[in-house]
């Protein structure tokens, strides 16, 4: 499919919570639909905090290029390959 655009909104799939486990740990995101559970590390962290916020693409990457020291392209980028990962497995769904 195409490359998500940084204004693309996201929302959580249905029965997909997730829980980041502290500093310095991964986030476990559980699904209970597809009855899997995933350890994602702190760019994914960032991308779905933004989307249960209410944010997108964009959002996350300032929020990542803020606090990891990364540049906006280089977050833009990241997270636009991620939310496509994420969509993929079904974690996330694109918001109408």
């Amino acid at each position: 499919g195409e490359l998500s655009m940084p204004g693309s909104r996201y929302r959580l799939a249905e029965g997909v919570t997730f829980q980041p486990m502290g500093e310095g740990e991964d986030t476990v995101v559980l699904s209970l639909g597809a009855g899997q559970l995933y350890s994602c590390n702190d760019t994914a962290t960032v991308l779905l905090q933004a989307i249960e916020q209410g944010g997108g693409l964009a959002e996350a990457a300032e929020r990542l290029s803020a606090e990891f020291a990364v540049s906006r392209a280089e977050a833009e980028s990241d997270l636009a390959v991620l939310a496509q990962e994420l969509l993929a497995e079904g974690l996330i769904v694109e918001a109408r």
